[in-house]
C-alpha cells in the first residue's frame, strides 16, 4: 500500500465527511469543518492527512486556544479529531500524522505547549508512543433534579434575572474587561469573541447561553446543552468575581 502524507487540504472539506462518519458515526456538514478549522478566533488549525489514491485514510489536527497562565496571555494548542478509517487501522498512521503535526508546530513555535483530552482508543497512543504525560483523569459530576427544583424556587427571591443570549456583544466585552481572576494558575482565556465562536456559532451542538443579571448588571453566565432522556450537560459556568 502506498500512502501519501501531506498537510491537510483546507479548501475541500467534503473529503473529510466519510472518515468522520466511519470513526464517529456522524457525517457533519462542510460548514462544521469551516467553523472548527478556520473560524477559530485564536487561529487556524495545523493538520496532516494520509491519502490512498486521493481517499482520506487518516487525519490528525491541533487547534490553538488562548490561556491565562498567571497574569500572562499564552497560546496553547489542543489535540483534536484523531481519525483513522477502519480500512487502514494498525498501520501506525495516527502516530505518523501526529509526529508530522508536532514537527510543524515546533517549526512555528519552538517552545509550544500542547494539551489534549483523549478518548480511551487514542489514549495509549498518546502516552505510550508519543510521549505525552497524563496529569489528570476527568470525572463527571451529576446533580439530581431535586437540587434544581430548589434553585428555581430560590432564584426569584435574590433579585436575579436570567436572560437568553443570542449574540456575544458589547455586554460580554464589558463583562470580561471587569471580570476578576478566578484564582486558577492556568485557565482558558475567555472572551466575547471566543463565546461567539465556540458557543453561539457552534456547528456541532445546539448550546444555550444564559446571562445572569443583578440590578441591571451582568454578573455571570452559563452554557448548557440538552442530551438524552431529559438531561442537561453544563458546559461552562462563569462569574464576574469570586464573590458570586
Amino acid at each position: 500500500m502506498h500512502l501519501e502524507f501531506r498537510p491537510a487540504e483546507l479548501s475541500d472539506f467534503g473529503r473529510y465527511r466519510e472518515i468522520m462518519e466511519a470513526c464517529f458515526g456522524w457525517r457533519p456538514t462542510e460548514a462544521y469543518f469551516r467553523w472548527k478549522y478556520l473560524a477559530n478566533p485564536a487561529g487556524k488549525l495545523i493538520a496532516y492527512e494520509a491519502l490512498d489514491q486521493g481517499r482520506v485514510a487518516a487525519f490528525y489536527g491541533i487547534i490553538p486556544e488562548h490561556f491565562s497562565v498567571g497574569n500572562e496571555r499564552c497560546l496553547f494548542y489542543q489535540s483534536m479529531d484523531t481519525m483513522t478509517h477502519p480500512d487502514y487501522r494498525r498501520l501506525g498512521l495516527f502516530v505518523k500524522l501526529a509526529s508530522l503535526a508536532y514537527q510543524e508546530l515546533a517549526r512555528r513555535i519552538p517552545d509550544y505547549v500542547l494539551v489534549g483530552i483523549p478518548g480511551t482508543t487514542s489514549f495509549p497512543g498518546f502516552v505510550q508512543k508519543l510521549g505525552w504525560i497524563n496529569p489528570f483523569h476527568f470525572k463527571y459530576l451529576f446533580i439530581p433534579r431535586a437540587v434544581f427544583r430548589v434553585v428555581r424556587h430560590l432564584r426569584g427571591s435574590r433579585g436575579l434575572e436570567f436572560v437568553l443570549v443570542s449574540a456575544s456583544d458589547a455586554t460580554f466585552r464589558r463583562y470580561f474587561e471587569h471580570r476578576e481572576p478566578g484564582g486558577d494558575v492556568i485557565a482558558p482565556l475567555l472572551s466575547a469573541e471566543f463565546l461567539q465562536w465556540r458557543v453561539l456559532d457552534n456547528q456541532s451542538h445546539a448550546y444555550t447561553l444564559v446571562a445572569v443579571h443583578e440590578k441591571g448588571e451582568m454578573i455571570g453566565f452559563a452554557v448548557y446543552r440538552p442530551v438524552d432522556r431529559g438531561r442537561l450537560f453544563i458546559e461552562m459556568i462563569d462569574f464576574l468575581s469570586p464573590h458570586y
